[in-house]
């Protein structure tokens, strides 16, 4: 680069883009390598909405309930509840029974469900039960992106938003650094 032809924008440019570049130790490699791919970006945007949704969603059951309460299949259950609340009275109790029984195994304390509050749990496990499903169909987008940063349902959702913004200033600041260059931008970026 010939400094005296660079203008006070290119210089700021420039610098941005360095200081982007000494945070890189920060983020995962796969990240780095993907930073300049916008598809990778919003993949990765997706991803991290999903985890933050199944976090939230796992947030109203977490002080009651094992983690494995989310292995219950949710619509199933609303579909066994719908067709217990229609039946004659003596078996529509030992239908709802049954559910009530199968969501206690997982409570903390052992503690059956008050009918009354079925319908609300059965709306948060769907709900995370969605959102696991959504992570293990993509779990290659995030080994792809975050490499070991990714843990599934366990991943740090934070840090991958870190990771995301760094991508997303990388890509910004090489835009803005390269733009009155001539060379060939993909050889440039693959040098840098």
């Amino acid at each position: 680069i010939d400094p005296t032809a660079l203008s006070l924008f290119d210089l700021a440019a420039l610098d941005r883009l360095a200081a982007t570049l000494m945070q890189a130790c920060e983020v995962p490699a796969q990240s780095v390598s993907h930073a300049h791919l916008k598809e990778a970006r919003q993949r990765l945007q997706l991803l991290i909405s999903h985890g933050r949704a199944r976090n939230e969603a796992w947030s109203g059951l977490s002080d009651q309930y094992l983690s494995d309460v989310s292995n219950l299949n949710a619509q199933d259950l609303q579909i066994q509840w719908r067709s217990a609340n229609q039946e004659w009275m003596l078996k529509s109790w030992f239908s709802k029974r049954k559910i009530t029984t199968q969501i206690k195994a997982f409570h903390l304390q052992g503690t059956r469900l008050d009918s009354g509050d079925v319908d609300r749990f059965l709306l948060v496990l769907k709900k995370l039960n969605e959102e696991d499903q959504y992570l293990a169909e993509h779990k290659e987008v995030g080994r792809e992106l975050l490499g070991l940063a990714y843990s599934g349902i366990s991943s740090n959702w934070e840090s991958a938003e870190a990771h995301l913004q760094w991508m997303e200033s990388f890509s910004q600041a090489f835009s803005d650094a390269c733009q009155t260059r001539s060379e060939d931008i993909s050889q440039l970026r693959s040098q840098l």
